[in-house]
């Protein structure tokens, strides 16, 4: 028997996913997090392929990637019969011009980099 009601665990869930598309980057701990607290296993190959996507935003993925990412939550937490299916309902912005070059689609979430981001770029463009 949980302390935590049900209904509780589902809200916080959902409140994590929210959260994490608004910021616009993929975070596969936020993921296990979830997953721990629905008590769920997340099958190995939905784990392979989540984790090399770990803080990767977004905009810089092809639509059809951010779509596998909501059909892996979907698929992870329907095995509790959650209710999740906002996941679905997430709509994001695309842009009409991809600025990326295999990019079908660029996402706008307008997700602004902070002063070591800026850094990092400017050190990797150097090289």
């Amino acid at each position: 028997m949980s302390i935590i009601p049900q209904e509780l665990k589902e809200e916080a869930i959902r409140t994590c996913f929210k959260t994490m598309f608004r910021k616009g980057y993929f975070c596969i701990i936020d993921f296990k997090q979830c997953a721990e607290l629905a008590d769920v296993l997340v099958p190995h190959e939905i784990l392979t392929f989540l984790s090399p996507l770990h803080c990767v935003y977004f905009n810089t993925m092809k639509k059809s990637l951010v779509s596998a990412i909501k059909e892996c939550i979907t698929l992870t937490f329907s095995q509790e019969n959650m209710n999740l299916g906002f996941v679905d309902g997430i709509k994001l912005q695309y842009a009409k011009d991809a600025k990326f070059e295999d990019a079908e689609e660029e996402i706008n979430i307008n997700v602004q980099p902070d002063k070591g981001d800026i850094k990092l770029i400017k050190l990797l463009e150097s090289i």
